[in-house]
């Protein structure tokens, strides 16, 4: 989201010697200014700076997950990397923008604003951007590899190796920050006036205003290859899920009916994955559509700024960042959710000890089958224990009979 769209200030430096029927002119232009501050207080400074900060140690505590040695596999490499956009995002916002207007609601001064919000706006709305946009391409590629994973499941391994998707990821990386270098070049650092806190302030640079930048960029090539475009990817690829996913049901469903077995623990591992890629791409489409929202009616309005538009304009703006900051925490939670490995390498690296020990005998179970013969020996041995000790004393008794080895002549 552009820093023009997240700006509090409903007052200029230079204001504390204008007139004061200057200040009235510019609350009767826009009345619901205030109003929108105190939304933008509460939705994006209060409950923003919340979900931020979990934000920011989720994402942490997952990226020294999904570094781990047993994480280490290709699908992987996309969700790390999801994590890395994430957390730049949620750091940036956080500290740039939730806890702007968090401050700025309490005290109603714009000092957090002044001393460091305007001194990094190019750099933090740089990363702000670049970030969002690397999130949500890099989704789309989650969604296709899944999506040729379940359609082409036998070709899948040869598409989408190892050195592809880090490849692909590298591509996105960098298309991320060209589709936002003109967000970056925006403005410019001047001296600070003598009545502001600091010594750096930021305007507008004279690129930020050519009608370049103002018609095209703003209004048809970012909208469109930030939102628009990357909405129809994820729902094209989550359509090709979607119909494969009702194939295999159905042919599950025959191979049931014939008498067939049940699902087995692969085609488990493969149903949670999948659950967990139409989560991501279901969230990420979900931003998408209100900051498409949000672009249509600013559009409207005719402008880029979000205590210039009236009151509905200015919560649809909220809604969208705010869906932002929870896009980028809830993939922590999702993880857990639909990954057990990811839970069992959670809990190794940042349990307890005894949570640590548990885990380790569940693997060992898991790949030795011994969870299973122990629970059948503890309720054999409960509900027919006449028959177990009868058992062993024909094996003591056998053991008494003479063993004759044969030997081949070869």
């Amino acid at each position: 989201m552009a820093l023009a769209f997240n700006n509090t200030s409903t007052e200029s430096p230079m204001e504390d010697g204008l007139e004061q029927n200057l200040a009235d002119y510019y609350d009767n232009l826009y009345p619901d200014s205030d109003k929108i501050v105190d939304v933008w207080y509460w939705l994006v400074g209060v409950a923003g700076s919340l979900i931020g900060w979990l934000g920011i140690i989720c994402n942490t505590l997952s990226l020294g997950v999904l570094t781990s040695k047993a994480m280490r596999t290709t699908s992987n490499l996309y969700l790390t990397a999801l994590a890395v956009h994430d957390l730049v995002f949620v750091l940036a916002s956080t500290m740039f923008v939730s806890m702007e207007y968090f401050h700025y609601g309490l005290t109603g001064k714009n000092d957090w604003y002044y001393k460091f919000v305007s001194p990094s706006t190019p750099f933090a709305d740089a990363f702000m951007n670049t970030s969002i946009t690397g999130s949500v391409y890099t989704t789309i590629l989650l969604s296709a590899d899944r999506a040729i994973g379940l359609t082409k499941p036998l070709h899948w391994p040869r598409v989408c190796t190892r050195r592809r998707i880090m490849v692909a990821l590298m591509l996105v990386l960098g298309w991320s920050v060209l589709l936002n270098v003109p967000l970056m070049v925006q403005y410019r650092w001047v001296d600070a006036p003598p009545n502001v806190t600091g010594s750096i302030f930021t305007v507008e640079s004279s690129y930020a205003r050519t009608y370049f930048h103002e018609e095209i960029y703003l209004n048809i090539i970012n909208p469109i290859f930030d939102s628009a475009l990357p909405l129809v990817m994820i729902v094209v690829a989550n359509v090709f899920i979607a119909r494969a996913l009702h194939a295999r049901h159905r042919n599950s469903g025959s191979i049931r009916a014939s008498g067939g077995g049940g699902v087995s623990n692969t085609g488990r591992d493969a149903n949670r994955v999948t659950a967990q890629v139409v989560f991501i791409s279901a969230m990420t489409a979900l931003t998408r559509i209100l900051r498409i929202c949000m672009f249509v009616v600013m559009e409207y309005h005719d402008t880029i700024h979000v205590n210039f538009c009236p009151l509905y304009c200015g919560v649809l703006a909220g809604l969208a960042h705010f869906s932002n900051i929870c896009n980028a925490t809830v993939n922590f939670f999702c993880f857990c959710y639909f990954g057990p490995k990811y839970r069992a390498c959670f809990l190794q690296k940042y349990g307890c000890s005894k949570c640590r020990k548990i885990k380790r005998r569940q693997r060992f179970n898991l790949y030795t089958g011994g969870a299973s013969q122990r629970s059948e020996t503890s309720v054999s041995s409960r509900s027919t224990s006449t028959s177990f000790s009868t058992s062993v004393h024909n094996v003591i008794g056998s053991a008494k009979q003479p063993v004759v080895f044969t030997l081949s002549a070869d």
